[in-house]
């Protein structure tokens, strides 16, 4: 990542960075709850966070402005 900074920095006068946290929070679980049942909870908390990234990265992809040809 820091070389495509330091890239763009240098072909297109940008500096521009971001990092993004996505966080799902979990149920609570007592202590009767089964380690295959925080294993699901866990897993399928994974898969909404993957889903959410995924989104994410499509809807930020259509409003970046776009690298000059031959980059």
């Amino acid at each position: 990542m820091k070389w495509d900074l330091l890239r763009d920095a240098a072909l297109y006068g940008r500096t521009e960075e971001a990092l993004v946290r996505i966080v799902i929070p979990l149920e609570s679980t007592t202590a009767a709850a089964t380690h295959s049942a925080s294993d699901a909870v866990v897993k399928e908390a994974d898969a909404l966070a993957k889903r959410i990234a995924h989104e994410l990265a499509i809807a930020v992809d259509g409003i970046m402005p776009r690298a000059p040809a031959g980059s």
